[in-house]
């Protein structure tokens, strides 16, 4: 998917179009195939052309500042599903576009959360306003989240009061953990 900004209005476009208005303000939703087919038409710096390496940081988001881009590995999750899939994204900020780039799809496709939010707003929608909207949608649901974990703890404790718990009880405790500090690291790297 690509858009062309024209006042404050995305309008979708054609390759044939990015190619004689490069300079223009852009919005491009790609998978991994695309990308790779057009890197020429996209004129980007060697370092990001060569992107295989910027996404082999683990499950840790990565960016990076260099020649006037912004660049690097965004990893997402669905936080009220832990053991849903990861998902994945190539992002490249430069002076008046925005490419992200689908590697590893989660249960919600990148084009259906842009189309989502290109429905919202219809009008005065600019490539930065999708990306923060988009930054928003991969970090809902963390409030309920931590108080559904929350409410477990409780019960736990109740049951820990009244003697209730047996081996289980370690297990669960672990289990818990194990999900608030992959919610932790996810917060923390998206905030950073």
């Amino acid at each position: 998917m690509l858009y062309q900004s024209k006042d404050g209005i995305l309008c979708e476009q054609t390759w044939q179009t990015y190619e004689q208005e490069k300079d223009a303000c852009w919005l491009l939703v790609l998978q991994q195939e695309e990308f790779r087919d057009h890197l020429r038409e996209l004129c980007l710096p060697g370092h990001i052309r060569h992107y295989q390496e910027l996404l082999e940081t683990g499950f840790r988001s990565e960016l990076q500042v260099e020649d006037g881009y912004l660049y690097g590995n965004v990893v997402t999750l669905n936080a009220m599903n832990l053991n849903e899939s990861r998902g994945q994204l190539l992002l490249i900020i430069a002076k008046k576009s925005l490419i992200m780039v689908e590697v590893v799809v989660q249960k919600k496709p990148l084009a259906d959360r842009v189309e989502q939010i290109l429905q919202k707003y219809k009008a005065e929608l600019t490539p930065q306003k999708v990306f923060f909207e988009l930054l928003d949608s991969f970090l809902s649901g963390g409030n309920a989240a931590f108080e559904k974990m929350d409410k477990e703890m409780v019960e736990m404790e109740h049951a820990l009061m009244q003697n209730r718990m047996g081996q289980q009880c370690n297990k669960d405790i672990f289990y818990m953990k194990k999900r608030l500090s992959i919610l932790k690291n996810y917060y923390e790297q998206m905030i950073d």
